[in-house]
């Protein structure tokens, strides 16, 4: 590894790689699985859902998404998106935003987050944050409770 690399890494980077700055085999490690994160056809199948269930077609989609980014976005664009056979093309992020302020449809940016995360539209905050309220109150009458036992 050249020595200007090693010197603008943490020390904790600098032990992930060898003397020729790949990775190392322990810094790859297979703690997670292969393809992981791979979200695309998650994605793919979700913009389809979305558009469907929108009631709204494409060209309308497409001008909307199109003046909301402020770039073209042509139907057939839209349209190599979704296509089956199509594996190639990926929806950008800005794109899958202007799909949920035209639809309403969350289900985009939750396919590309994948497990584990989710975005809430904000109609749906509100029950988020009363059950977060609901459960550290919660939490403080167990603990009071633990606190007035122990004290006697």
């Amino acid at each position: 590894m050249s020595k200007g690399f090693e010197n603008r890494l943490h020390p904790v980077q600098a032990e992930l790689f060898d003397r020729h700055g790949r990775l190392t085999s322990e810094a790859c490690g297979n703690t997670r699985p292969a393809g992981l994160c791979r979200r695309k056809e998650a994605v793919k199948e979700a913009v389809g859902r979305a558009i469907a269930n929108s009631g709204l077609d494409r060209q309308t989609i497409t001008c909307e998404m199109s003046r909301l980014v402020g770039e073209e976005i042509s139907i057939h664009a839209l349209n190599n998106y979704i296509a089956e056979g199509k594996n190639n093309r990926r929806f950008p992020l800005e794109y899958a935003y202007a799909l949920y302020v035209i639809t309403g449809d969350v289900d985009v940016i939750n396919a590309a987050l994948g497990g584990g995360m989710q975005v809430l539209p904000p109609d749906e905050m509100k029950f988020y944050e009363l059950g977060k309220i609901t459960a550290e109150e919660r939490d403080r009458r167990r603990r009071k409770k633990q606190i007035y036992e122990e004290i006697g």
